[in-house]
């Protein structure tokens, strides 16, 4: 088994412990361990187009906004515990951007860019979300 592989088998067994143990914190780990994302965004982020930058910043934002609403609603009924997890998957969001590669910074910034584009997208699928709950 290569090293990624281990890590990745070690990170789903991680949240599936913590899940079980209380199922708001594992959403929280949860959240915390999907961070890593941003390195692929850092590395790489440099050498995308406008389209890339805009497509991979939205579905960045409305997946996690989707996965976190989803996990917080199996989680908890608590709505303050929703409420705090919703914002950490926001600050999660917007890490993909944080100290981007200083050849990207120096450039067009486009790992911030593409954080922009997903914090906008995850507060906006959200923000329909909590809409739809109220209206329904």
């Amino acid at each position: 088994m290569n090293r990624k592989a281990a890590y990745l088998l070690s990170v789903i067994i991680f949240n599936a412990v913590v899940w079980w143990i209380w199922h708001p914190l594992g959403v929280a780990v949860a959240i915390l361990t999907i961070g890593r994302f941003r390195e692929l965004v850092r590395r790489n982020a440099l050498f995308w187009a406008t389209a890339a930058v805009l497509t991979i910043g939205i579905l960045w934002g409305v997946a996690m906004a989707v996965g976190i609403i989803l996990a917080a609603d199996a989680a908890t009924a608590s709505k303050a515990v929703r409420a705090l997890l919703l914002a950490e998957g926001f600050f999660a969001v917007g890490y993909v951007g944080f100290e981007p590669a200083p050849e990207d910074l120096i450039m067009f910034n486009k790992a911030g860019q593409t954080a922009a584009v997903g914090m906008v997208c995850y507060v906006l699928t959200a923000a329909t979300a909590g809409l739809i709950a109220i209206l329904r």
